[in-house]
């Protein structure tokens, strides 16, 4: 495909698949012997894996075959005669676990699937995600999971039934009508095979019952560091954060950014690297877990100048089958309340013919007891690569169009008038006021540069938080590397122009706090540095210890778990 801008011919480079989620799933088909996996003919590696029978015990571990031309075979005679269930019985069930190597040896992809028979063998119906319970609300929540095969997912709670409407693979059942603060167990059923399952609902609003909820860093791979690396996701990391939240007692856990390295242009490696991150957390915790999409979560076409070798990178398209915020939404189940494409808030110049991408579940808001989190996408429509040589259509990291001010307008209006909310919290990848930049920047859309600018649109976001709210208390970012805090209070400098002349006047005073991951990395000198605190390069969970109108924060280094800052946000 070829792009004329400014009279430049930009080819796309049309880069392989890395490895797919489709193929490193092997699509495991029955034999006499056991299962076989189909990897794709240039894929070479090997497959470990292990047998455990129905009731989980394992009856035959770390085997190991060769991925030679993408083809391994999982010898499940082996386990037969190791005693599974002592079978003789051709409707015996079990299940094999395994990981998929390369040829450098580095773990690809981790997954399970359920088979049936003692020889010949048959695959069974499978959960190969989930099951994961999110959008949890004083009378339910949200489970949702995916399946190898087409099927009917149930779920028995007490009195409540909700069954999916058809077979489907991707799962997703709203669980309405129970009571509040109460703890619900039952059973998830696919096929013939029941799963246990429970639900704690949520107290109602304004209950202002002591709770904490945590923020985490990016998890994706570090360049360079191969140690517990699972592709596209630092599992140790990963796991580390989850630990903290687990001994915190956290009802919930926010990430802000680069859950995975992302950098990639196709959705199936896209894919493949939301799975490996969401398998790593269920196998870690149930606490309900929500995502801000990020840089590396942005899939790109990447285009390049033959004769100066300018590279970009464009946001996929077609948006509505492998933009990014398709995909995410694809991912993750997420409250369907952000802004919505039918009253026109999508659309941010004087165009209705433009087709923008619909924001999905990347914007949206929650609440548990009296906090309400909003998560926002500063990366939508974003450019990569030689964006300013380019000048193509398309946004600038950071940068927050109008519909989505427009939309956050109406929220934090919603959430003022609440009674029972007391604190609001803003969930952003890109910090307001970075380390590392700021500028006078235009996106251009349809080839029209769009009249404000970053400052522009920050100055309008930050009077939303301030002034038009009293209950905004903080921005949570993720996209720079370490921790640190800045207070925004009426004497911060906000520009490099130091007069007070067109001065956004606050009524307040509110933080943003940076929760990133560790890098090697100093603190700049900006205009407002004198007012950043605690600045630490190191990965960090940030606590946020709730106590009706109070709040109480504490930062935690993720691998030592010592606290680096703690303060009161509301006292």
């Amino acid at each position: 495909m070829h792009l004329l801008v400014d009279s430049i011919l930009l080819e796309e480079s049309k880069a392989p698949v890395i490895y797919g989620l489709d193929r490193m799933q092997g699509n495991p088909l029955g034999s006499d012997l056991g299962l076989i996996f189909d990897f794709g003919a240039d894929f070479q590696g090997r497959l470990s894996y292990s047998v455990y029978d129905r009731q989980g015990e394992s009856i035959l571990r770390d085997s190991s075959s060769l991925i030679s031309n993408g083809v391994a075979e999982v010898n499940l005679l082996e386990a037969r005669a190791a005693g599974m269930d002592g079978a003789t019985d051709a409707n015996v069930r079990g299940r094999v676990e395994y990981r998929v190597y390369d040829e450098e040896d580095l773990i690809v992809f981790i997954g399970a699937i359920n088979f049936l028979g003692v020889g010949p063998f048959m695959v069974d119906t499978t959960i190969v995600e989930g099951p994961f319970i999110n959008q949890i609300h004083p009378h339910g929540g949200t489970v949702s999971l995916r399946t190898n095969v087409a099927t009917i997912a149930s779920i028995h709670l007490g009195s409540l039934i909700e069954s999916d409407s058809r077979p489907t693979k991707n799962h997703v059942l709203h669980l309405n009508g129970l009571e509040s603060d109460s703890l619900y167990k039952g059973n998830l059923k696919i096929g013939s095979q029941a799963l246990d399952i429970q639900l704690q609902t949520l107290p109602r609003p304004g209950t202002r019952r002591p709770f904490n909820f945590a923020v985490g860093p990016p998890t994706g791979g570090i360049p360079g560091d191969t140690s517990g690396l699972l592709f596209g996701v630092h599992r140790e990391e990963l796991e580390h954060v989850v630990e903290i939240a687990e001994l915190q007692n956290s009802t919930f856990l926010h990430f802000n950014s680069d859950i995975i390295s992302g950098e990639l242009n196709h959705a199936e490696d896209l894919n493949l690297q939301y799975a490996n991150w969401k398998y790593v957390l269920s196998e870690n915790t149930n606490i309900p877990t929500y995502v801000s999409l990020g840089q590396n979560e942005v899939l790109t076409r990447e285009f390049k100048d033959s004769s100066t070798g300018m590279k970009i990178g464009i946001n996929y398209f077609p948006f509505e089958t492998n933009g990014s915020e398709f995909i995410f939404s694809e991912n993750f189940s997420y409250p369907n309340n952000g802004p919505a494409s039918e009253d026109g808030t999508t659309i941010d110049v004087d165009r209705n013919d433009i087709n923008f991408p619909e924001y999905l579940e990347t914007v949206y808001y929650y609440v548990y007891d009296n906090v309400a989190m909003i998560v926002l996408n500063s990366e939508y429509l974003s450019l990569c690569g030689d964006v300013t040589a380019a000048k193509m259509d398309g946004n600038i990291s950071g940068y927050l169009m109008n519909g989505q001010l427009s939309w956050l307008a109406k929220v934090l209006d919603l959430l003022e008038a609440d009674g029972d909310i007391d604190h609001i919290f803003i969930n952003t990848y890109t910090p307001l006021f970075p380390n590392t930049g700021e500028g006078e920047v235009r996106p251009r859309m349809h080839g029209v540069v769009l009249s404000q600018s970053v400052l522009d649109q920050r100055d309008h976001l930050l009077d939303l938080l301030i002034n038009r709210t009293q209950k905004v208390r903080a921005i949570l970012s993720g996209a720079e590397g370490g921790y640190h805090k800045l207070q925004l209070t009426d004497e911060t400098q906000m520009y490099r122009d130091s007069t007070d002349e067109g001065k956004l006047q606050f009524s307040r005073t509110i933080y943003q706090i940076n929760c990133g991951g560790s890098i090697e990395t100093e603190l700049v000198m900006r205009p407002w540095t004198p007012f950043v605190s605690n600045f630490n390069p190191v990965s960090t969970v940030v606590v946020f210890e709730v106590y009706g109108r109070q709040i109480f924060v504490r930062a935690m280094r993720t691998d030592t778990r010592e606290t680096i800052d703690q303060f009161w946000l509301v006292n």
